[in-house]
């Protein structure tokens, strides 16, 4: 597929550009099951655990640098709203300038009244409130990368974005200009070079 190809030449290029002293780093989540009646999805999982897998094999990732998160974890590695964000954060301050990062978010999406989140393994979508507590504002994700100091950065939101809540056969939510914006990481002047 078209995915699999532009992903195989950015790990090409990311493991020949890389200074030798950098490191590359990755957070991979990936959630299939869901709490609270919110539909399952199939591959998600087995999506991410396949990139690292190609972080490692072709792109010369170590693995202690790449946090995989998938919602058969428990504890800290669970992909929950709050271990997500905590490790984001972590993650992005320990990052130098000649790093390379990916963010690789594979899971449920939605967007509600202008604002977009990702799906957490604990999310509750039964109204407004529970929803904005409990899923990852993708505002807060895009705040937390662009902070990243890293020369390459990578962000895959590979989301499943019609309403998690109804049944496969409903028409797909379309892309808003919200998730849109979103998804747009301005990242800041951190060494006096362009963005």
């Amino acid at each position: 597929s078209q995915m699999k190809r532009l992903l195989t030449w950015f790990l090409l290029i990311i493991s020949v550009v890389i200074p030798l002293q950098a490191e590359k780093w990755a957070l991979l989540v990936g959630i299939n099951n869901y709490p609270n009646d919110i539909n399952p999805l199939r591959y998600c999982v087995a999506d991410v655990k396949a990139f690292r897998h190609a972080l490692v094999n072709v792109a010369g990732f170590k693995e202690d640098k790449i946090f995989l998160m998938t919602d058969d974890m428990k504890g800290q590695m669970e992909p929950t709203h709050i271990n997500v964000i905590r490790l984001l954060d972590i993650l992005v301050s320990r990052i130098k300038a000649d790093d390379t990062f990916v963010f690789y978010f594979s899971g449920h999406s939605i967007a509600r009244e202008a604002q977009s989140f990702l799906l957490a393994a604990n999310s509750v979508l039964t109204t407004a409130n529970p929803l904005e507590l409990t899923a990852i504002p993708l505002q807060k994700v895009r705040e937390i990368l662009s902070r990243v100091k890293a020369q390459q950065l990578l962000t895959i939101i590979d989301a499943w974005r019609n309403n998690p809540e109804m049944d496969r056969g409903d028409p797909d939510s379309l892309l808003t200009d919200a998730f849109a914006k979103d998804c747009q990481i301005r990242r800041s002047n951190i060494n006096g070079d362009q963005p």
